[in-house]
C-alpha cells in the first residue's frame, strides 16, 4: 500500500484479504506455495499487481512468482528486472 491508513492506494497484493489460506495459498502450480517457501517475483515483472489470482497464476509459466525452498535469502533486498 501507498499512503496513510486513512488515505491509501493498493499497489500490490499477496494473498486474498478476504480469505483464509488454510495451510497456504497455491502459487505457480505449487500447492500451499505461500507456506514455508520463498516467493520471488519473476524478472519480467516490473510493477505490483493488485489482482492476486492473476499474479499467482495456475502454473510456473503463467505466474508472476518463482517459488523457492524456505529460507532462500539470495534475492532479499532487491528485484532484478529484464
Amino acid at each position: 500500500m501507498k499512503g496513510t491508513r486513512f488515505n491509501f492506494t493498493v499497489i500490490d497484493v499477496l494473498g486474498d484479504w478476504q480469505g483464509d489460506p488454510g495451510s497456504g495459498w497455491d502459487v505457480a502450480g505449487t500447492t500451499n506455495g505461500t507456506k514455508d517457501k520463498t516467493l520471488v517475483r519473476k524478472p519480467s515483472i516490473k510493477k505490483g499487481n493488485t489482482n492476486w489470482d492473476n499474479s499467482r497464476g495456475t502454473s510456473e509459466s503463467d505466474s508472476e512468482w518463482i517459488v523457492y525452498p524456505q529460507n532462500t535469502w539470495t534475492y532479499l533486498g532487491g528485484h532484478t528486472t529484464d
